[in-house]
C-alpha cells in the first residue's frame, strides 16, 4: 500500500532546494528563511507518521535525535500537520500544500 512518503520525500527536496535558493540571495529575506524551517520541519514531522523511522529522517536531514524530539513536540499537533499525516494518498498532494499556511 502506498503511504505517500515518496511525495513527501519530494517535497522535502524541494524544500531543500529553496533554502539554496535563499542563501543565493543579495538580500536573504528573515521572513522566507523562518517559513522554508517551519516547512522543512513539518515534513519532518509527516514523514515520521508516514513511516520513515526516526533514525532516517536524522540520516535524511542532517540532524541529531534530540533536535528531532524537539521538532516534533513543537509541530506535530498543528493542524496541518495532523491532516498530512492522516491523509489517503490520493489527497497527499493537497494536505501537504497546506503545510505553508
Amino acid at each position: 500500500m502506498d503511504n505517500g512518503i515518496e511525495m513527501v520525500l519530494d517535497r522535502l527536496n524541494q524544500t531543500e532546494g529553496r533554502f539554496d535558493q535563499w542563501a543565493g540571495l543579495a538580500w536573504p529575506l528573515p521572513e522566507l528563511e523562518a517559513q522554508l524551517v517551519a516547512r522543512f520541519e513539518r515534513l519532518m514531522v509527516v514523514a515520521l507518521c508516514r513511516g520513515m523511522t526516526p533514525g532516517q529522517v536524522c540520516r535524511l536531514v542532517g540532524i541529531d535525535a534530540e533536535f528531532l524530539d524537539v521538532i516534533v513536540a513543537e509541530r506535530a499537533t498543528e493542524p496541518a500537520v495532523i491532516a498530512a499525516c492522516a491523509a489517503r494518498p490520493e489527497a497527499l498532494a493537497a494536505a501537504l500544500g497546506a503545510l505553508d499556511d
